[in-house]
C-alpha cells in the first residue's frame, strides 16, 4: 500500500510539473550501441526519458543492433523501461557449437548441404534435418567460416555456392547487416557482391551473387532449438512422450509389436506406436514405447551382413543407452557394443520400412526427440456446414466451411473473402478455431520514389500484416461446430460467419471495412449459454521494417519504416468480457460480445497538387497516433451506429446500378455454383437460372471489387491485385502497376456502370504523375527530355523497371482515361485541368515520331515500338496499336480546343498548327491485309481471301504467335472507339479477331468480352464469359489456367484482379454502349438472356443515366436522363417494334421522332430533362409540323382542348384530331 501511494504521489508531482511522465531506461544483454527510442531520440542505459502523460508502450521503441531489435517491456509499477538483447548469429566455439537454419527473407527458404562438392540449394524449412544446420565459426576479424551439421565448409566454384569437406577450400564471408531490418546478407571476403538466390526465391534454387540490396538476399539466423539432456528424461512423476525423429530422412521410429523388429516410418499424430520416452539419464536409460515395450538390441542376420537391430520387448534391454550430443541434436549410443558402431543408424538406407542397426558416429545417425504437441498445429475445428441458407441480398457469396478447413494449398487465393473501404483491405478466411484477417493498406509500398530503374522488389504492393483470432473454447476445437455458413455480401460489404456449438449456441460473426469511418471492424457475438474464450495476436508483413508488436492495455500496435513510407497498424479490443492483455497477446474471457477496430496506415500523400513528396513529415509514431485517434473516435460512436453509417454508404453506391435477369437466388453455396457452372455449359448455351445467376453475379462482384478498391479522389490507383496482397517483395509481377493494360482494364467499368468518382484516384494519379520527376524522367531519358511518359512495370510512387522500355505509348493510354471521364462527365473544369497533360503527351509524340523510313508514304510512325505478339522481335515501326492511340489522343486534344476554346488552352497558332499537320499526317494503324490460309482453311471461322486489320504495319499476321493472350491492334475498336458498326473496317476486324481465337489469360479473357461485345456478337461474347467463368486449378504463374477461383477472384493464373474488372466492363457493353455518339440500347444481348432482364442506372457518355427493361429478347422501355444538356441519339435494333414508331416522351410529352439509315434517332432534350422510351405502345403523333402560323383550315388546339392561334415550338398540339409536334 506504502508503494502504491508514492507511486501515485510521484505521478501527481510529475503532473503538476508539466504534464510528463518520467522513465528510467534499463539495457541488459547488448552493448554500448543498445538503447531506447523515444520522439524520435535515442536514450542508453540509466538516462531517464521524459514522456508525456499520455504516453503508449508503442511509443518506446529498441534501438536495432546488427539488425536485431531488443525485446523492451514498460515496468509502470517502478517506472523503468526495459530493453533485453540477444545478438545473432552467435560464433560457435570448441567448447560449444550454436546451429543455425539460415532463411531467406523473401521466399522463406532455407539454406540445404546436399554433400562435399556439390551446389548448396534452398529448401522447405525442417530444422531437424542436419543439413538445414549450420554453425558460424572465426575466421578473423569480422570473418567467418560457415560450416553444415555434415562438418562441410561454405564454399564456392563456378559462380555457385557449394559445400566441400576441406577446409582448405572454404571461403571466408563477412556477414553486412542487411538493409531489411533485422536480416543479413553473406558476402565473400574480397568481393562486393552477395549471396542470392538464383533465378527467384523459394525452394530448390541454387545460390549465386548480385548486387547487395537485392530482394532475394537478405537472410536470418534461426537458431536450432536445443533440449538439454536432464530436460529429456520421464519420471514417475512427470512422463515426457517423444516421436524419436531422424534428421536426415525425417522418418521416426516405430514399435511394430512384441518381439518385433523396429523401423522408421513416416511421423503420424494418430500412432501411439511412435511415441517413446527416455527412462533413466544420458548415460544409461531405456527407450519405452507408449505401449509399455522397450528398445531390445538383438544380434541378427542382415543383407549386409551381422549386426544388432532394434527390436521391441517386453524386458529392458540389459545394457541401456546413452546420448552423445550432436549439430543440436543427439545420437542414440548403444552400451553393449564393443567396437565404435555402436550408434542408431537406418540400416540399408534412409527410408521408410528400414530397420534399425549400429554404425559408427556420423551425422546420418542424428534424431530429435519431436515432442508431439510440437507437431503441426491444428488447423482447424471440424466443421459441419449448414445445410441450407438463405442471404440477406441475393448478391452474396458463401460457403460451407472456413478457407483452412478446404486444405487447399493457398487458401488466401482459393477461398479468402475481400473487404476494402478504398483504402484499407482485409481478407477474411473464416476459421473457427484460428482466424485470419490479413490486411493492406492501399500506399504501403517499397522502394524509392520517382526513380527509373527500380529493381523488383523496389516497387512492390506490401502485405501490411494478419490479426490472427484464436477460439480458447476447448469444446469447439476438439468436439467442432454445426451449421456453419461464410458469406460476402457484396450489397451491403459485409462478411460473416454463424456457427452452433454442441450446446445450441449460436455464433455470429460480422466485418466490414468502414469508409466514413476508415477503420476495419469486426463484431463477434455468443448468442445461448456459451460464452466466448478468445486470444487476440498480430504479425505484421514480411519486409515493411516493423518493429516489434506490442501488447498493451487492450490495444495491439506495429510500426515502421521502409525506404520511403512509415506506417503504423493498431487494433483495439471492446468486450463485455474481461479482457486480458499481456507480452503475448489479449486474451478475453467470458464474452457475449467482442469487437475489433482495426487501422493501417502511413505516411503517403495523395493530394495531386502535391508533386514529387509523396510523404509527410509524420514519424511512424505520428502515424500511429493519428490511427488511435480514428479508431477511438469510431469506437465512440457505438459499433451499431459504425456498422448503420457503413451499410448506408456502401449501398448508396452499390444500388446506382443494377442488373437483374429476374433469377432466383441459389440455395447452393458459391463453390457449388462455380463448380456446376462449367461442365454443364461447355458451349456457353445453358439457360439453366444458376447459370446466368453466376454470370450476373460476377458483374455485381466486379462493382463491389471497384467500390472496395477506390474511394477517396487521392492519386492512388489500385493494382494488379485490387488493395489486396498476402505476400511482399516475391509477389508476382510486384502487384504493381502494369500500364500495358492491365491498370488501365480496372478502370474500364467504372464510367459505365455508374461508379464515375471511383476512376478518380486513377485519372488524378495520371495527372499528378505526368508532372511528377519520374515521369518527365521517361520523357528524360528516352525522347531529349520532351513531354512526358511511363513504363510498363511501375509503382504508386511512380518509380519504375526498364523492362520493355521501347514500349512508351502507355503515355498515350492514361491519357485516354482522361478523355473519357470528361466524355461521360462533360465537366469542362475537369477538362481544362487534364488539357496540359494531353498536350505535354502529345509533345512527347511530335518529338519522338518519325516519317516512314520503310514505304514512304508521308505518314508519321512511331519508331521501334514494342510488340508483345512478335517473339525474338518485339519492335516495329508503326505498329497498329501505337498509331492507332497516338492519332485518337492527336484527334482527342483537337476536340479538346474545340470545347474548351484555343484562348482557354494557353496553345499558340503555331502549336494548333503543329497539332493539325500531325493529326492529318500521323498514321491511323488502320490497314488491312488478306488472310492466305496459312493457317488453315478456315481457321477460327476466317476463311482464305478475307480481309484482316493488320497488326503491323508492315510485317504480315503469320510473324505473330497463334492465339496470344494481347490484341493489340484492336484499340481502335476498344478500349477506343474509331472503328464503328458503320466503318469499312469493322469487318476486317472482326475476322482479326477471329483469327487470334478464344483462348485466352484471365484478363485477356476479360478484354475479348469487351471486344465481342463492340463487334455486336453477344453470343460470342457469353462464350468469351463461359470460359471466364471456368474454375482454375493452379495457385502459380501459368498463363494456360486462365479462369476464376472459389471467391470469384480471377486467375491469370495467378489471381489477378483486371480480369474480373474486364469481364464486368464487357458485360457493360453488350448491355449498352455509348462510344459512338448515340446510345445503343442491347447492342450485344447474347441469346440465353433473352428471356428478361431490368437494367437501371448505368450511364452514357453525355452524362446521361439510363434504364431499360427487355422481355423476351425485346427492350420494353427505356428512359434516359440528361444530366448536362448534351446532344441525345439513341439507337435500339432490338425493340418491341421499331424505335421510330415507338412511343417516345420528353419531360412526360410525346414527341415524334425520325431514324436515319441506321436506325439512329436524334431525340430534343435539354439539361435535367427525361426521355421515355415505350416500345409496347405506337406513337400517337402521324406527323410532324414546323412552327408558325396554323392553317385557317384546319384549326389547332393545345392539349387541353383551347384553341390556339400559333403552333409553339418544341410542343405538342392537335389538328385534325390527331397529336403533332412542332420543331
Amino acid at each position: 500500500m506504502k508503494k502504491t501511494f508514492l507511486l501515485m504521489f510521484a505521478l501527481l508531482c510529475t503532473v503538476l510539473q508539466g504534464w510528463a511522465v518520467s522513465f528510467t531506461v534499463s539495457v541488459t544483454g547488448g552493448t554500448a550501441q543498445g538503447g531506447v527510442i523515444y520522439d524520435g531520440k535515442t536514450y542508453t542505459n540509466g538516462q531517464t526519458i521524459e514522456a508525456a502523460d499520455d504516453y503508449e508502450k508503442s511509443d518506446f521503441s529498441a534501438v536495432s543492433i546488427f539488425g536485431y531489435t531488443g525485446k523492451l517491456d514498460l515496468d509502470r509499477q517502478n517506472m523503468i523501461v526495459k530493453v533485453a538483447y540477444t545478438v545473432c548469429p552467435a560464433v560457435s566455439t570448441d567448447e560449444k557449437s550454436v546451429w543455425y537454419q539460415i532463411k531467406f527473407m523473401t521466399g522463406g527458404a532455407v539454406l540445404q548441404d546436399n554433400g562435399s562438392g556439390k551446389n548448396v540449394t534452398t529448401a522447405n524449412a525442417d530444422a531437424t534435418k542436419a543439413n538445414q544446420q549450420w554453425r558460424v565459426l572465426s575466421a578473423g576479424t569480422n570473418l567467418y567460416y560457415i560450416v553444415s551439421n555434415g562438418d562441410n565448409y561454405l564454399s564456392f566454384s563456378g559462380g555457385k555456392f557449394q559445400t566441400n569437406a576441406s577446409k582448405n577450400q572454404a571461403i571466408m564471408v563477412k556477414l553486412p547487416q542487411s538493409s531489411s531490418k533485422g536480416y543479413y546478407e553473406i558476402q565473400r571476403n574480397g568481393t562486393s557482391q552477395n549471396m542470392n538466390q538464383w533465378g527467384g526465391a523459394g525452394a530448390g534454387k541454387e545460390l549465386g551473387e548480385w548486387n547487395a540490396g537485392d530482394p532475394n538476399n537478405p537472410l536470418s539466423f534461426i537458431e536450432v532449438e536445443y533440449i538439454e539432456p536432464s530436460n529429456l528424461f520421464s519420471t514417475d512423476a512427470k512422463e515426457f512422450w517423444y516421436n524419436v525423429k531422424f534428421s536426415n530422412s525425417g522418418l521416426v521410429i516405430q514399435d511394430n509389436g512384441a518381439d518385433a523388429k523396429a523401423t522408421v516410418q513416416a511421423a503420424s499424430a494418430s500412432n501411439s506406436n511412435q511415441l517413446w520416452k527416455l527412462v533413466g539419464n544420458e548415460s544409461k536409460f531405456q527407450l519405452v514405447n507408449k505401449s509399455g515395450r522397450y528398445a531390445h538390441m538383438v544380434q541378427s542376420q542382415t543383407g549386409s551382413g551381422q549386426t544388432h537391430l532394434v527390436f521391441t520387448k517386453a524386458a529392458a534391454d540389459a545394457s541401456g543407452f546413452s546420448l552423445k550430443a550432436n549439430g543440436g541434436g543427439y545420437e542414440i549410443k548403444w552400451n553393449g557394443a564393443s567396437g565404435d558402431k555402436a550408434y542408431f543408424n537406418q540400416w540399408e538406407g534412409a527410408s521408410a520400412g528400414k530397420n534399425i542397426g549400429l554404425w559408427s558416429s556420423e551425422a546420418g545417425n542424428v534424431v530429435f526427440f519431436v515432442d508431439p504437441s510440437d507437431a503441426p498445429a491444428m488447423i482447424e475445428a471440424p466443421i459441419t456446414g449448414a445445410s441450407k441458407f438463405t442471404p440477406k441480398n441475393p448478391n452474396t457469396l458463401w460457403y460451407k466451411t472456413s478457407a483452412e478447413a478446404t486444405k487447399v494449398k493457398y487458401p488466401w487465393m482459393e477461398y479468402a473473402l475481400p473487404l476494402g473501404n478504398g483504402e484499407l483491405g482485409c481478407m477474411v478466411f473464416g476459421g473457427v478455431f484460428k482466424e485470419e484477417i490479413q490486411f493492406n493498406e492501399k500506399t504501403l509500398w517499397s522502394g524509392p520514389a520517382n526513380v527509373v530503374g527500380a529493381g523488383g522488389g523496389n516497387r512492390t504492393f506490401m502485405n501490411f500484416g494478419s490479426l490472427f483470432v484464436e477460439n480458447l473454447d476447448g469444446d469447439i476445437n476438439k468436439n467442432g461446430v454445426t451449421n456453419y455458413v461464410r458469406y460476402l455480401d457484396i450489397e451491403e460489404g459485409i462478411a460473416g460467419v454463424e456457427f452452433q456449438n454442441a450446446n445450441g449456441t449460436k455464433f455470429t460473426r460480422k466485418y466490414f471495412s468502414s469508409a466514413p469511418d476508415q477503420v476495419i471492424v469486426g463484431r463477434y457475438d455468443a448468442e445461448g449459454a456459451d460464452k466466448m474464450y478468445l486470444f487476440f495476436t498480430m504479425e505484421p508483413g514480411e519486409s515493411i521494417g516493423a518493429n516489434d508488436v506490442v501488447y498493451d492495455n487492450g490495444t495491439i500496435v506495429f510500426t515502421g519504416a521502409m525506404q520511403s513510407v512509415n506506417h503504423a497498424a493498431r487494433v483495439h479490443i471492446v468486450s463485455d468480457g474481461t479482457v486480458i492483455t499481456d507480452d503475448d497477446g489479449i486474451s478475453v474471457f467470458n464474452a457475449s460480445y467482442v469487437e475489433f477496430y482495426l487501422k493501417g496506415a502511413t505516411n503517403f500523400n495523395g493530394d495531386m497538387n502535391v508533386l514529387n513528396n509523396y510523404f509527410t513529415s509524420e514519424t511512424p509514431t505520428a502515424v500511429s497516433k493519428r490511427a488511435k485517434k480514428e479508431i477511438e473516435t469510431a469506437i465512440a460512436k457505438g459499433y451499431e451506429q459504425v456498422e448503420k453509417d457503413h451499410i448506408e454508404d456502401f449501398t448508396a453506391i452499390t444500388k446506382r446500378m443494377t442488373f437483374d435477369m429476374g433469377l432466383q437466388t441459389p440455395t447452393v453455396d458459391t463453390k457449388t455454383l462455380v463448380d456446376n457452372y462449367y461442365p454443364n455449359n461447355e458451349n456457353g448455351t445453358s439457360t439453366k437460372n444458376d447459370h446466368l445467376f453466376l454470370e450476373q453475379l460476377y458483374f455485381h462482384f466486379g462493382r463491389y471489387l471497384a467500390i472496395s478498391s477506390n474511394r477517396k479522389p487521392i492519386a492512388a490507383p489500385n493494382n494488379l491485385q485490387g488493395i489486396w496482397n498476402d505476400r511482399g517483395t516475391d509477389s508476382p509481377w510486384n502487384s504493381d502497376v502494369h500500364t500495358n493494360i492491365n491498370i488501365q482494364m480496372n478502370y474500364w467499368p467504372t464510367e459505365i456502370t455508374n461508379l464515375s468518382d471511383l476512376h478518380k484516384p486513377f485519372v488524378n494519379f495520371i495527372i499528378r504523375g505526368a508532372k511528377s520527376d519520374g515521369w518527365k524522367k521517361v520523357g528524360q531519358q528516352y525522347n531529349g527530355g520532351h513531354g512526358w511518359s511511363v513504363l510498363t512495370e511501375t509503382s504508386l510512387y511512380n518509380s519504375m523497371s526498364t523492362w520493355g522500355s521501347n514500349y512508351l505509348v502507355a503515355n498515350v493510354w492514361y491519357t485516354s482515361h482522361l478523355w473519357t471521364h470528361w466524355r461521360y462527365t462533360q465537366d469542362k473544369e475537369f477538362l481544362a485541368q487534364a488539357f496540359p497533360v494531353m498536350w505535354d503527351c502529345a509533345e512527347f509524340w511530335f518529338h519522338r515520331l518519325i516519317k516512314d523510313r520503310k514505304v514512304y508514304d508521308g505518314t508519321y510512325v512511331a519508331p521501334d515500338e514494342f510488340s508483345a505478339e512478335q517473339h525474338g522481335n518485339e519492335k516495329e515501326d508503326g505498329t497498329a496499336h501505337a498509331q492507332q492511340m497516338i492519332s485518337y489522343l492527336f484527334q482527342n486534344l483537337s476536340d479538346a480546343i474545340g470545347i474548351l476554346g484555343v484562348e482557354n488552352t494557353g496553345l499558340t497558332t503555331e502549336q494548333v498548327a503543329k497539332l493539325n499537320e500531325y493529326l492529318e499526317k500521323t498514321d491511323k494503324g488502320l490497314h488491312t491485309e488478306t488472310y492466305d490460309g496459312g493457317w488453315g482453311n478456315p481457321f477460327n471461322g476466317v476463311k482464305t481471301g478475307e480481309e484482316m486489320l493488320r497488326e503491323w504495319k508492315y510485317s504480315p499476321y503469320s510473324v505473330g504467335e497463334r492465339g496470344h493472350r494481347h490484341m493489340s491492334h484492336m484499340m481502335a475498336l476498344f478500349p477506343m472507339d474509331q472503328i464503328t458498326p458503320e466503318s469499312e473496317y469493322f469487318i476486317p476486324a472482326v475476322n482479326a479477331l477471329k483469327l487470334r481465337g478464344d483462348a485466352a489469360t484471365g484478363w485477356s479473357m476479360g478484354w475479348k468480352v469487351n471486344l465481342w461485345a463492340r463487334a455486336l456478337d453477344g453470343d460470342h461474347a457469353h462464350i468469351i464469359i463461359k470460359n471466364a467463368l471456368k474454375h482454375s486449378t493452379t495457385y502459380g504463374t501459368d498463363q494456360g489456367q486462365g479462369g476464376i477461383y472459389y471467391n470469384l477472384f480471377d486467375s491469370h493464373a495467378p489471381f489477378q484482379i483486371d480480369g474480373n474488372f474486364g469481364v464486368c466492363s464487357g458485360i457493360a457493353e453488350m448491355l449498352m454502349q455509348s462510344a459512338h455518339g448515340y446510345i445503343n440500347i442491347m447492342p450485344a444481348i447474347p441469346s440465353v438472356w433473352n428471356k428478361q432482364g431490368d437494367v437501371k442506372g448505368m450511364k452514357a457518355m453525355g452524362n446521361f443515366t439510363v434504364d431499360f427493361k427487355w422481355s423476351a429478347g425485346k427492350c420494353q422501355a427505356v428512359r434516359i436522363q440528361s444530366h448536362m444538356g448534351a446532344p441525345l441519339k439513341v439507337r435500339c435494333d432490338k425493340g418491341a417494334m421499331a424505335l421510330n414508331e415507338a412511343s417516345v416522351k420528353v419531360n412526360g410529352v410525346e414527341v415524334r421522332i425520325t431514324t436515319d439509315k441506321n436506325g439512329i434517332a436524334e431525340i430534343p432534350c435539354e439539361k435535367d430533362g427525361i426521355v421515355e422510351i415505350d416500345f409496347t405502345t405506337a406513337t400517337g403523333i402521324s406527323s410532324v409540323a414546323g412552327a408558325g402560323n396554323a392553317n385557317a383550315d384546319s384549326p389547332i388546339y393545345d392539349l387541353s382542348g383551347r384553341r390556339i392561334n400559333e403552333t409553339p415550338a418544341g410542343q405538342v398540339y392537335i389538328q385534325n384530331g390527331t397529336k403533332k409536334v412542332a420543331k
